[in-house]
């Protein structure tokens, strides 16, 4: 496989971990003033932001950190394809 596909497939796994993370610091209010927690969100935000304006929350939920990563998953398995 081409080193540059590896690499695009690195970066886009650990944008969806960076998105996880985001998630899961959301649901812990004490360490959302946290730098890291901070920094996560300036990264992961203006992307989910694209989505968050077609995907409307449902029943309350915002889920589009979900699909944004089904998304990211698809274009990685896509990616490792070629």
């Amino acid at each position: 496989m081409n080193m540059l596909i590896s690499l695009a497939i690195w970066l886009l796994n650990a944008y969806s971990l960076m998105i996880l993370a985001c998630v899961i610091l959301s649901w812990l209010p004490e360490l959302q003033n946290n730098k890291i927690a901070k920094i996560l969100s300036r990264i992961v935000d203006p992307f989910l932001a694209i989505f968050r304006g077609i995907i409307p929350p449902i029943g309350g939920w915002d889920l589009t950190p979900m699909i944004v990563m089904g998304l990211l998953h698809l274009a990685a398995t896509g990616l490792s394809r070629l």
